[in-house]
């Protein structure tokens, strides 16, 4: 399945979003697919970088990946259950930085997120979909399950799992086993993960030093201004001085503009 956001917001609705200006914004069409088996939403914000025949190309990979690996047939997913465990942890201590740019789902490709559960339930095939989120197929089960770590503050980490089944009739017994196992497993490792030494790596310290360098000048510009200003406005650079004296400038310019009357004919406040 294809579709696509085609069109902005009305400009009433743009108002009521936060840091949201429509006359400095404007959408562009995002293509979203929907796998036919696993049911699995692939959102691609690069289209616009490639051409159609290429984004569909990639993209109908990325869905026969993901429905191969779960070697659906007969039957489409079928949700179960699910639950969202909250970690004391940054979920980038749980993912592996090497997957930021995997492209296409990779079996062959090794993630922290593999190892979540342990050996239980027994899983031996799993794929990364994202740095944050991988899917695992219980072999002889009709059973796959997926895992998500998503942000929510610099110390913590909500884990959202997903139990799916794929067999053509319900198997209460054994879905409500493997739903105890993945809960417990996913609560041991989020208390693991919590527990691990806070180790700073020092190997980015560079960039993130040039980084809040230019987030400083940024703040110090928008407070010469007196105004946010926002990613999406592309102006000339200019130093800060230059800034200062374009605002003293129009003060001036301002005062010029008002007169007072003496004698027989108005003077300017600032006669120069």
């Amino acid at each position: 399945m294809f579709a696509a956001i085609e069109r902005t917001p009305s400009r009433e609705k743009s108002r009521e979003v936060a840091l949201f200006w429509g006359e400095e914004n404007s959408l562009f069409e995002i293509p979203v697919r929907v796998s036919a088996g696993a049911g699995a939403v692939f959102i691609n914000l690069d289209a616009a970088r490639m051409g159609e025949d290429e984004t569909d190309g990639a993209e109908k990979k990325e869905e026969d990946h993901v429905d191969g690996f779960l070697n659906i047939e007969k039957y489409k997913s079928r949700w179960l259950c699910g639950r969202t465990v909250e970690g004391g942890f940054n979920w980038k201590h749980a993912v592996d930085p090497k997957l930021f740019n995997i492209g296409i789902p990779d079996m062959s490709k090794s993630s922290p997120l593999r190892s979540w559960l342990a050996k239980k339930p027994t899983h031996t095939m799993a794929l990364d979909l994202f740095p944050n989120s991988a899917i695992y197929k219980i072999p002889g089960a009709d059973i796959w399950y997926s895992i998500v770590l998503m942000p929510a503050s610099p110390t913590k980490t909500n884990i959202r799992w997903d139990l799916y089944s794929v067999a053509g009739k319900p198997k209460p017994a054994v879905e409500k086993a493997i739903e105890s196992q993945i809960e417990g497993m996913i609560s041991i490792r989020a208390k693991e993960f919590e527990n691990l030494p806070r180790v700073v790596n020092d190997e980015n310290e560079e960039s993130q030093s040039q980084i809040l360098v230019q987030l400083k000048a940024h703040l110090r510009v928008e407070k010469a201004l007196g105004k946010l200003i926002t990613p999406t406005m592309n102006k000339a650079k200019t130093s800060e001085k230059f800034i200062q004296a374009e605002i003293l400038c129009k003060e001036l310019d301002c005062l010029s503009n008002n007169t007072v009357k003496g004698g027989s004919k108005e003077q300017s406040i600032l006669a120069w």
